[in-house]
């Protein structure tokens, strides 16, 4: 699917799941230029706006919930990947774990880093570039969640301890 997002910039993304091309086909048939649209009740189409997908969101979840709540989940999963992958010997440099957040954000690492990514992860690099999880083994996949996700959350609710370097610098 190619599209044009904010700013102009060109992206192209290819879908594998086969429910979501299937509604994608049936969206483009529709009249007009915009791909997301639905037919009101007067059978009128009508664009999705990003008004109508929050809308949509609040109902569905009963919370004050929008789509950059799922925008910034998916950047943090997607930057805690490396941190979960990263070999005992490598230090990992904020920058290239940013760089594929950015990609499939379709931003730049800097807006992916201020707007996207979860504070506490940039934190964790920044204090340990060797061991930013403190040694946490990959979780096993659960329930609709992948194993980074699963990761994530565990990471988000393990109680805060003070980093190695913190701890150097105190003694």
């Amino acid at each position: 699917m190619r599209f044009t997002g904010k700013h102009g910039i060109a992206h192209e993304v290819t879908i594998t799941d086969a429910n979501l091309k299937r509604i994608v086909r049936k969206c483009e048939d529709l009249p007009g230029q915009h791909l997301f649209q639905y037919v009101n009740g007067d059978g009128e189409p009508r664009a999705v706006t990003s008004s109508d997908v929050n809308e949509y969101i609040r109902d569905a979840t009963g919370a004050d919930f929008t789509a950059k709540h799922f925008r910034t989940w998916g950047a943090s999963v997607i930057f805690f990947e490396p941190l979960l992958e990263k070999a005992e010997s490598k230090r990992l440099s904020l920058k290239t774990v940013l760089e594929p957040v950015a990609e499939a954000l379709g931003n730049t690492v800097a807006m992916s880093r201020k707007s996207y990514v979860h504070p506490c992860l940039i934190d964790a690099l920044q204090e340990d570039a060797e061991d930013p999880l403190h040694g946490m083994a990959r979780p096993r996949a659960r329930r609709r969640l992948s194993s980074a996700e699963t990761g994530f959350l565990k990471f988000l609710t393990k109680k805060p301890r003070r980093s190695r370097r913190r701890a150097r610098k105190a003694t």
